[in-house]
């Protein structure tokens, strides 16, 4: 009954050669997920939803996401399409279109999506900032019956990450991915992170004379509406000659209203860079720093 949960898109966000060796980061994001809803102690129903963003972002509003999926009452009835929209902490509108109504929304300017709302005689609404278990519920219309039903759990994860390190070194003839999910996810939660604007690249590679490379990658979680849980920093991984990680260590550089690092430019050296770390932008005491040398980082200073 339920469909697998399929990949929304595959992004390789950097690669680097070293000593002929490319390196890549590659960044799966599986977006889809399927939520059973409860009607009454006899009924239920399957809702299957497909987040994306929208193809204008405007910084200076709410974040939104655009959904499209299909519902269904049970295994033997027919999947009916769904539309919507859903806003973090505010609400999920879904419309279920006619045969020949749109299955994919995107934006027309900032403010005006291209479907007429009020055609659709069938609609779901779930908010996501009730305060009380009373108003905890969401509201199926269909023509002219409002029926309650249970609310959508979002505080499960509406979106799963998973990234993969890929090295090839033709000479070995080796060429495979390594997941490092678990590695870099984990300072920022349990892979709940859904749709903010999550990032990660190499900054930098270095292969030493034993053959292990040490990688070091750059992760920013920077919501879409600032917030204290926006953070960042590196993190390094050093693996053997034969791809298998042997040390990991994360250290965070940048936390939302604490400090924030930048480069030391007043610093020269052939192979290392100095980054300093200050309180915040408006003030510019410098409260630590770290050295960052062939794949490499080390703190000079604690922060």
């Amino acid at each position: 009954m339920l469909n697998k949960i399929k990949l929304l898109f595959i992004l390789i966000s950097s690669s680097l050669v070293v000593q002929g060796q490319e390196i890549e980061v590659i960044h799966h994001i599986s977006s889809d997920q399927t939520y059973p809803i409860k009607i009454n102690e006899n009924e239920s129903l399957i809702i299957y939803l497909n987040f994306y963003s929208p193809g204008i972002t405007n910084y200076k509003a709410l974040p939104y996401f655009f959904v499209n999926g299909w519902y269904e009452m049970d295994e033997n009835s027919e999947k009916k399409n769904l539309v919507g929209v859903y806003r973090p902490s505010n609400s999920l509108v879904l419309f279920a279109p006619m045969d020949n109504g749109p299955t994919y929304l995107d934006c027309i300017d900032d403010t005006t999506l291209n479907m007429d709302t009020t055609t659709y005689l069938e609609r779901f609404y779930f908010p996501l900032n009730a305060r009380s278990e009373k108003t905890n519920k969401g509201v199926w219309i269909n023509k002219n019956q409002k029926t309650f039903i249970n609310n959508i759990d979002f505080d499960k994860k509406n979106v799963c990450h998973r990234v993969f390190l890929k090295g090839g070194d033709l000479s070995r003839d080796v060429n495979r991915s390594i997941d490092i999910t678990d590695f870099v996810i984990s300072p920022f939660g349990n892979n709940d992170i859904y749709l903010e604007d999550y990032n990660i690249k190499l900054h930098s590679s270095h292969k030493d004379s034993l053959g292990n490379s040490h990688i070091l990658l750059l992760i920013t979680n920077e919501y879409v509406v600032p917030s204290s849980s926006s953070s960042g920093g590196y993190y390094y991984l050093m693996l053997d000659k034969y791809q298998v990680i042997r040390k990991n260590k994360y250290l965070e550089t940048y936390n939302q209203g604490k400090y924030i690092s930048y480069k030391d430019d007043n610093f020269s050296h052939a192979t290392k860079q100095r980054f300093l770390v200050i309180a915040d932008w408006s003030d510019s005491q410098i409260i630590g720093s770290f050295i960052i040398d062939k794949g490499k980082i080390e703190t000079e200073k604690e922060w």
